[in-house]
């Protein structure tokens, strides 16, 4: 009689301790990765009517603490990454997506003008620093975005076919035009400008390796490898004032 009384009293502590573990875990809620790459996609989706994937989850990236870490991309464009972070209770996505629409608006503006100087087969490229949550920014003209934001840093190459035999004094008088123009259009008020003369065959994959190599911090060291260039030069713009002499561009050159 006595086991028979233990043995119900077990059951009935056993089902009281299955209702109170099976109460913690509804009242607590658990986010899975699942969930964070919901959200994004969703939020991304909406913000800019295009559709993304998921390059990479986690990271030590970001300006913002305690948040899940994402990489994503466009899937029209899979080399342009971009960075987000989602709040971990979901309420909030952070993107910086603005910067590759704003890289893509600057190329387009200054492509032109490198042509005239540099000649047709030239290409510029340029890589803005995170700024998150300016989304709102998408109707904005490049020159204005950058004013606004002067505070970020902006990476620019001109990627130039060929260059074997350069006159070092006729392609620094070229690239202090290039200097100049920037200015006169307003465009970086602090930077490194880095001029690159390519090889054969590399010209024609700027575009395709430019993304992948900055994302892993690649750029300069794959293309100061001498079967990559034929030579390199660099300017820096500081307080909207060139800093370089056009001997000083002459001194710069790598080889």
């Amino acid at each position: 009689m006595i086991k028979s009384k233990k043995k119900i009293l077990q059951k009935i502590g056993g089902i009281i301790l299955m209702m109170v573990l099976g109460s913690s875990f509804v009242g607590c809620n658990i986010t899975s990765d699942n969930d964070y790459k919901k959200a994004a996609l969703e939020t991304l989706e909406e913000r800019y009517g295009e559709e993304f994937e998921i390059k990479q989850l986690g990271g030590t990236f970001g300006a913002l603490n305690d948040t899940k870490k994402l990489v994503c991309y466009p899937v029209s464009s899979p080399d342009k990454f971009f960075y987000v972070e989602v709040e971990k209770d979901l309420s909030e996505v952070h993107d910086n997506y603005i910067n590759r629409i704003m890289e893509e608006k600057l190329n387009g503006m200054l492509t032109p003008i490198a042509k005239e100087i540099f000649g047709e087969k030239v290409k510029v490229q340029s890589f803005f620093d995170n700024q998150y949550n300016e989304y709102d920014s998408l109707d904005m003209n490049v020159v204005d975005f950058m004013n606004r934001n002067y505070r970020c840093s902006y990476v620019l190459a001109i990627f130039i076919d060929g260059g074997e035999n350069i006159d070092k004094s006729q392609e620094a008088e070229k690239i202090n035009l290039f200097g100049e123009k920037l200015l006169e259009n307003n465009v970086l008020n602090k930077n490194f400008v880095n001029v690159w003369y390519l090889r054969e065959g590399e010209f024609s994959k700027v575009e395709d390796k430019y993304y992948d190599l900055t994302f892993d911090g690649e750029n300069v060291k794959y293309y100061f490898k001498e079967d990559k260039i034929y030579n390199m030069t660099w300017f820096e713009i500081v307080d909207k004032k060139m800093q370089n002499t056009i001997e000083d561009i002459i001194n710069s050159f790598k080889y």
